[in-house]
């Protein structure tokens, strides 16, 4: 037997669109371009467009550390307008934008486990202020040193129903290695679903985030119901976006999901959390925030379409609206 194997050259191009009732709409522009400046190469350019906007150049050298491992350098501006909370609502408002070079080595040929370390250099700039004396992330530029572990093998991207998702990340930013900013940021996130028939599956997710230093920069502040690239859209029904930001973080949600008719989903998870400044494990009922979903989608043509109604303890009642896939 004669097995001859070529390698699969085929630049591409993609668009995504998305809608959400928040955010509005949003458009990911995405080229990947295989050997373009040296043999064994994968570059990749991205634009998103929208509330949150992304440029990022990436460029893998597959050929670095063997045939396992790949050396990654990443360049990306980045810009969100971010509402900051305290217990009495909102107090600030702020354009965060930063210029990021990411230099690191891992098994990124993988398609369901990554082993990642490296090297990241921050330029932070502070925008659009109201009320700055109330904004508690830090504009300061810093470098860090990162690790990342990830295990994703849900079976698809939206209305997975079956698989698991973990990651485990760190982040180190210190004088000794010549940072201008202290601070330490660990997070562990895992999420599960566990088919029961064809059509019922449990689901559970747990995440904490764990962080030290007094000056933080934003993308270290825990915040669910925002998108973020690496995790994915880390749901706490009934909140809006930013209101539970906080430096540390426990929170875990148990529900299902139900397929009555082909590509047709209901949902149901229950949230709770606590969003603590300081880190502590004396659990107390006062301490502890609640939220419940109901999420009735379709896998369409144009991507899945979501109607979410919530309640939270902290919010009365919440609905929204999402169409396309989360990027």
């Amino acid at each position: 037997m004669l097995i001859r194997v070529e390698e699969n050259i085929r630049d591409e191009f993609r668009v995504g669109l998305r809608y959400e009732s928040y955010s509005q709409a949003s458009i990911l522009l995405e080229s990947t371009f295989q050997n373009l400046l040296q043999h064994g190469s994968l570059t990749r350019a991205e634009i998103r467009l929208g509330d949150r906007m992304n440029f990022k150049f990436d460029h893998a050298y597959f050929g670095a550390f063997g045939s396992q491992l790949a050396l990654l350098t990443s360049i990306e501006y980045l810009t969100e307008n971010i509402d900051w909370f305290t217990e009495d609502g909102r107090v600030s408002r702020f354009k965060n934008e930063v210029v990021r070079g990411e230099l690191s080595g891992g098994n990124y040929f993988s398609t369901q486990n990554l082993f990642s370390a490296g090297v990241r250099k921050d330029f932070t700039f502070h925008t659009n202020k109201i009320n700055k004396d109330g904004i508690g992330a830090s504009e300061r530029d810093y470098h860090a040193f990162f690790l990342r572990i990830m295990r994703d093998n849900l079976n698809r991207r939206s209305f997975a129903t079956s698989g698991e998702k973990l990651i485990i990340e760190g982040f180190l930013s210190d004088e000794l290695f010549l940072s201008p900013l202290n601070f330490f940021s660990a997070k562990f996130y895992y999420k599960g679903l566990y088919p029961v028939t064809n059509y019922l599956s449990l689901t559970n997710s747990l995440w904490v985030g764990y962080t030290t230093g007094s000056e933080l920069p934003w993308h270290y502040w825990n915040s669910p119901n925002r998108f973020d690239p690496f995790y994915g859209h880390i749901k706490f029904g009934g909140t809006e976006r930013y209101k539970l930001t906080s430096r540390n973080v426990q929170m875990a949600s148990a529900g299902f999901q139900l397929e009555p008719f082909y590509h047709r989903f209901i949902g149901v998870e229950v949230h709770a959390g606590r969003f603590l400044n300081e880190w502590n494990l004396k659990i107390n009922e006062n301490d502890i925030d609640y939220g419940a979903s109901l999420t009735v989608g379709a896998q369409t043509i144009l991507g899945p379409i979501k109607a979410i109604f919530s309640h939270s303890t902290l919010t009365n009642f919440k609905a929204e609206l999402q169409i396309g896939y989360q990027f």
